[in-house]
């Protein structure tokens, strides 16, 4: 099911279309990834991996194109305690050289008139630069989000027991209510893949 706006969805369509989210392949890739990063594997293991890893990522960005204006619409209706979200969204909006049309022209291999090239080839990266670029990606925190968005669909949807979770989680889950919670984190999610999204703006994925 495409989702269009996610103000329109119940509940548990909510949790389903997360659930759907957060299970993409990307998780499964990167976890590949961090194995043979650290067992110091040579380039071609990493540009192989790296392929699977950014094809993975294109099916989660395609998956947030759609309800892209709904996700930030629900966080600017979000009271103060989303304050942050908010601010890192701007400093994304701020940042980008690129308008919505180009990023998904992107994803489909395809260039959009008068928009400039991304400055740097991924394929031009020298080996140590390439072994960073993965580690900065592996690292993202969108993966640990996802593993907490994961606990949460794990709890019964009336409500989530805060000790659950460690203080820094259930710090960000004051009322224990299991949709607001769940809201909260992915809209956590989203922002942090609007934050990546912004950061591979300047890398051209091409060979």
């Amino acid at each position: 099911m495409s989702v269009e706006d996610v103000r329109s969805l119940t509940p548990k369509q909510f949790r389903d279309w997360i659930g759907r989210v957060v299970a993409e392949s990307l998780f499964t890739a990167r976890n590949r990834m961090v194995v043979l990063l650290a067992e110091n594997a040579d380039r071609a293991a990493l540009e192989e991996e790296f392929r699977e890893f950014f094809e993975e990522y294109l099916g989660i960005a395609f998956e947030l194109e759609a309800p892209e204006a709904s996700l930030l619409a629900l966080l600017e209706a979000c009271d103060d305690d989303a304050a942050f979200l908010k601010h890192r969204v701007k400093v994304v909006e701020a940042k980008r050289q690129t308008s919505q049309e180009a990023r998904i022209a992107k994803r489909m291999g395809l260039g959009v008139l008068g928009e400039p090239p991304p400055p740097i080839k991924v394929t031009g990266l020298a080996d140590a630069e390439f072994r960073a670029l993965l580690e900065i990606l592996a690292n993202w925190p969108i993966f640990a989000l996802g593993t907490q968005i994961v606990k949460l669909l794990k709890t019964a949807p009336d409500t989530v027991n805060p000790s659950q979770f460690s203080l820094q989680e259930a710090a960000r889950f004051p009322d224990a209510s299991a949709e607001n919670c769940l809201r909260y984190a992915f809209l956590e999610f989203f922002v942090s893949y609007l934050e990546m999204e912004q950061f591979l703006e300047d890398y051209e994925f091409d060979n």
